[in-house]
């Protein structure tokens, strides 16, 4: 095999061929992802033969066992810089979870931050449409609120007068032009009923005197 042609070669065998004659040479290496392309037995020769290695050895690997038999000082590339790594191969695994937990929070404060801002405006939006709501609608109940207090007021005045049509007292002579005044502001005159064989007028409720028609024709004419 030492003295075997390499041109039928694989690019495997050829590239751990290239790997041997480094090693052999004994120089300081610089290893990038040295075990990509090679099998389970090539990789225990490596590592045995990294281990073995007296030079100075910087070597980028994803195979943490590889890492473990030939290295003794982790360096972390963080934040733009390279500096040594005070741990291990699980130190490096915690610190990792940190980071990306740290960088979650960070983001999300970030997100947070950011919508309080862009919804700043639109609240300040919201509460100035809410205000011309509002006064709009204040605006359109002035005329309505009027309303209902002039009714309010015209079925306070109309109780009033119904309990002054209604109570016997309002039938005294006294109360002649009180009482006439009343029935014409109440609208009673349609429905009073007359006497028609005596001429006489009678109370709407039957109380109180009766009122001749002669000398109180204005007061009976209220009635019709």
């Amino acid at each position: 095999m030492a003295t075997a042609k390499i041109a039928p070669f694989s690019d495997g065998e050829k590239a751990r061929l290239a790997l041997a004659l480094i090693i052999w040479q004994k120089p300081n290496l610089l290893l990038d992802e040295p075990t990509n392309h090679l099998g389970l037995e090539t990789r225990h020769a490596l590592t045995m033969a990294l281990a073995q290695f007296e030079g100075t050895l910087i070597i980028v690997l994803h195979d943490r066992h590889l890492l473990r038999a030939t290295t003794d000082t982790l360096m972390l590339v963080a934040k733009h810089r390279l500096n040594p790594f005070d741990g291990n191969l699980d130190d490096y695994r915690d610190w990792l979870l940190q980071h990306a937990a740290e960088t979650r929070a960070a983001a999300k404060e970030a997100s947070g931050t950011a919508d309080v801002s862009d919804n700043a405006p639109n609240r300040r939006e919201e509460r100035k449409q809410e205000a011309q709501q509002r006064q709009k609608l204040a605006h359109l109940k002035k005329p309505l609120q009027t309303r209902i207090a002039k009714i309010e007021k015209l079925h306070t005045e109309k109780a009033e007068l119904d309990a002054f049509v209604a109570d016997s007292a309002s039938y005294d002579t006294a109360q002649k032009a009180k009482l006439i005044e009343t029935i014409r502001r109440s609208g009673r005159g349609q429905c009073a009923p007359r006497n028609a064989r005596n001429g006489m007028a009678r109370s709407p409720r039957g109380a109180g005197a009766d009122v001749a028609r002669g000398g109180e024709g204005r007061y009976l004419d209220a009635y019709r």
